[in-house]
């Protein structure tokens, strides 16, 4: 009668919106389990209906904490058979709630199997006479959830979280809150490169698992790739992938986008990953998938540019990922590239490549506040792959979107990222990153400077100070020995100086250029601007540049191959 009476009071609460008491939730956690004879059956599935009812009333946070008062098969059981009731497939507060469990106890899920914690991810039902084929249900899901997401409007991905979520994060889960992004949930999208949240929480088991579970997901991936990676694949060919993957044909999106997608991320947090890819043939499907123009099995009306358009920005961005920890996989995006603009040459159409990929979704808008976020690994791929990118592109002289772009603007983004007081070791890569960018726009011609100089001049004279003087003093070390810039930052610059000696610029010193590049500035704010630039150690800077102290002559550092 106790715990009936105790029902009915939470669910009046419920009802009416108002707040619980930590009891409370432990309270419904402790009703519903299975492994107890205390209460009745009604009682445990109307303590699960109503648990399952907070969890999507943004209760989350709440909820796992109450979880995580009990033993580790409570929580795993809860889980599973929230997962098995639960089909909202995108923005889902299922995964959220297994995030924060993973951030705090990621040890609770050591005992699962892969296709045990795949199943319970992507909402699966399968029995366990055929749990093998959860790896399939898992890129099936992702391939349905990306055809949602492409038509769903998220431009209230960057609203500020109230300030009762914001206090439930910071009271609760202050680690969780270090790592998640300022927005009201963790799992919140600002492109479609994003990974959904389900398949971020597999990533973070990937990133913790075994050698065994990470080489059974590569392997997944290149099987499913290779099919597709000829001149005409068949419908034969790719018959046993669509087979168990049924969405991958069901929408405007590149069969073979949900692999690539969930490759990119794995092969930015994980080694071990890229190693087995670039082991296992990855740059040959990746050239044979370009140079083919990802045919599809559904016929060329589907080759739309839209969708050419995507499938090569997200071969660019696996091949940053595969960079980060194989170098030599730069220098096939540089090809690949190469062979893109010449092709564009021919037909008299200038090369520009859209990083935000199908329908509304805005990836530069709000970049530097991802970056910013003391996220985990895998989280802040996005902003280190996009920098990586645009730097790419730039290089080769393939145009980004311009100011105020329906995607965001990426140099307002640019310059928020280096104008951060931020100093922890992993933002300074990304700094880092984004100043590479800017030495790789100002390496190139003039007409490609108009987006980057209507943006600058719409920059406040704080921030310009704040990102001109990482660039001296922490970039090119102006003021102390430019010879121990960062092998990484003077290869690219070597790179930048060599292409624009190819193209014959009269000026072909990186920084020179960027000291023309920033010029525009100081036309409209002469005095002002000047004196920014000689607090920032601009006159320190061109005085090594003149004495050779920062010489950008010579050949970039050979890198090893991973697989061997």
């Amino acid at each position: 009668m106790e715990s009936t009476y105790r029902l009915w009071r939470i669910s009046w609460r419920i009802r009416q919106n108002q707040g619980m008491p930590d009891e409370f939730y432990q309270d419904l956690v402790d009703m519903q389990r299975s492994d107890r004879d205390i209460y009745t059956n009604v009682e445990r599935c109307k303590a699960w209906s109503l648990l399952r009812t907070l969890v999507h009333k943004q209760h989350e946070h709440e909820v796992a904490d109450a979880l995580l008062k009990f033993p580790p098969h409570v929580i795993i059981t809860f889980l599973r058979s929230l997962g098995m009731h639960d089909d909202t497939l995108v923005f889902t507060p299922h995964a959220t709630l297994i995030s924060l469990i993973q951030l705090e106890r990621p040890w609770i899920f050591d005992e699962l199997t892969l296709d045990s914690f795949c199943a319970i991810v992507s909402q699966t039902r399968h029995p366990d006479s055929t749990q093998r084929l959860t790896l399939y249900s898992f890129f099936d899901t992702i391939a349905k959830t990306s055809q949602q997401m492409s038509q769903h409007d998220h431009s209230g991905c960057f609203a500020q979280p109230s300030p009762r979520t914001v206090s439930s994060l910071v009271v609760r889960f202050p680690y969780t809150m270090d790592k998640c992004v300022h927005n009201p949930g963790i799992h919140n999208h600002h492109s479609c490169w994003d990974l959904p949240g389900f398949a971020q929480c597999l990533m973070m088991f990937l990133v913790t698992a075994g050698r065994e579970d990470i080489r059974r997901v590569v392997e997944h991936i290149l099987l499913s790739l290779t099919p597709f990676a000829k001149e005409f694949p068949s419908s034969k060919d790719t018959q046993h992938v669509i087979q168990y993957h049924p969405h991958l044909l069901k929408g405007a999106l590149h069969p073979i986008r949900p692999f690539i997608l969930f490759a990119i991320h794995l092969v930015y947090s994980s080694e071990v990953a890229a190693r087995l890819f670039i082991k296992n043939g990855i740059l040959i499907i990746l050239g044979r998938l370009w140079v083919h123009d990802f045919r599809d099995p559904r016929g060329a009306g589907w080759r739309t540019e839209p969708a050419l358009n995507d499938m090569r920005v997200g071969c660019l961005l696996l091949l940053g990922g595969l960079a980060r920890h194989y170098p030599a996989a730069r220098e096939m995006a540089d090809h690949l590239l190469q062979q893109l603009v010449a092709k564009d040459a021919k037909q008299k159409v200038q090369t520009m490549l859209l990083l935000g990929g199908c329908e509304n979704m805005c990836h530069y808008k709000g970049l530097s506040n991802i970056a910013c976020a003391s996220c985990p690994t895998l989280l802040c791929a996005i902003p280190s792959l996009t920098l990586c990118f645009m730097e790419t592109c730039l290089t080769q002289c393939v145009r980004i979107p311009e100011a105020a772009h329906i995607y965001g603007e990426p140099w307002v983004e640019v310059m928020n990222i280096l104008a951060s007081p931020r100093t922890k070791e992993k933002y300074l890569r990304v700094k880092d990153a984004a100043a590479r960018t800017l030495f790789a726009l100002a390496s190139i011609p003039e007409e490609h400077w108009q987006g980057f100089s209507e943006s600058l001049s719409t920059q406040t004279l704080k921030r310009c100070d704040a990102a001109f003087k990482f660039i001296t003093h922490n970039f090119l070390l102006a003021t102390r020995d430019p010879s121990a810039m960062s092998q990484q930052n003077l290869d690219a610059l070597r790179k930048m100086h060599a292409g624009a000696v190819s193209r014959e610029s009269e000026i072909v010193n990186p920084v020179d250029r960027f000291i023309l590049l920033i010029r525009v500035r100081q036309a409209t704010h002469g005095t002002q601007f000047s004196n920014i630039l000689t607090r920032s150690g601009f006159r320190d800077l061109l005085t090594a540049v003149q004495k050779g102290r920062v010489s950008m002559t010579g050949w970039p550092s050979l890198a090893t191959d991973p697989a061997e």
